[in-house]
């Protein structure tokens, strides 16, 4: 085998181990960054079904708090006129809270807390803020949103949730499970699978790259061993 065909062979050979090594790493490195965009903490208020002149219950909830929870003001806000906000309240979670400030219009309130007695814990999960209480004005449907003014996480470092909206259905008589009112919960808690779902994709992807790459190797280096005979 001449000179040239020998670095040839070097060369791709140190080609293909260095893709054995990489591929896993950059497939890791691709979930990482899913799995961290899939765990920014995020605000969000819950689906309620409610009756015209009925009440409905809807939950102000954080997906998660990485550091803690400090202190949090959320602005809850409903739209259209099929619902108007009558009452909010807080868990007994918070050592310090601010008395709800509804508008004069029902539609939009602010909640305010402290976590004085540092309850929500780092790497709590599904944090619940406080409740809205809404009253059905007519059939239709609204979007419940929230607004974060201000997160701060235990040491006083800010925190900016990512918001996720909520829809009131107000119909004309009473549910079907005649009670009069129906709080749905949203399809991110529905589905817990879901990340660990998409955590058993890894190892498939890995899998498959790196019987591809062992194929290349396996290519190359009876590549090498015909020509040596020659």
């Amino acid at each position: 085998m001449s000179p040239n065909t020998t670095r040839r062979t070097r060369r791709l050979l140190a080609l293909a181990l260095f893709v054995v090594v990489a591929a896993p790493i950059a497939a890791g490195a691709g979930h990482a960054a899913t799995a961290d965009t899939a765990d920014a903490p995020t605000v969000s208020v819950t689906d309620v079904d409610v009756a015209s002149d009925g009440t409905a219950t809807a939950t102000v909830v954080l997906s998660s708090a990485p550091q803690g929870l400090a202190g949090f003001a959320v602005d809850v806000s409903v739209e259209g006129s099929a619902a108007r906000i009558t009452n909010a309240s807080y868990p007994e979670t918070y050592g310090l809270t601010s008395e709800p400030a509804l508008s004069d219009d029902g539609r939009q309130v602010r909640l305010e807390a402290a976590d004085l007695n540092e309850r929500v814990q780092p790497g709590a999960s599904d944090v619940v803020l406080g409740t809205v209480e809404l009253t059905g004005v007519s059939a239709g449907s609204a979007e419940l949103s929230a607004e974060p003014l201000q997160f701060d996480a235990d040491g006083g470092g800010p925190v900016e949730p990512d918001t996720a909206v909520g829809t009131v259905t107000v119909t004309s008589g009473t549910p079907d499970d005649g009670s009069s009112s129906t709080q749905r919960t949203s399809a991110a808690v529905e589905s817990p699978d879901a990340d660990s779902a998409s955590a058993s994709g890894l190892p498939a992807l890995q899998t498959i790259a790196g019987a591809l790459v062992a194929l290349v190797v396996v290519a190359l280096l009876a590549v090498v061993a015909v020509r040596r005979r020659r």
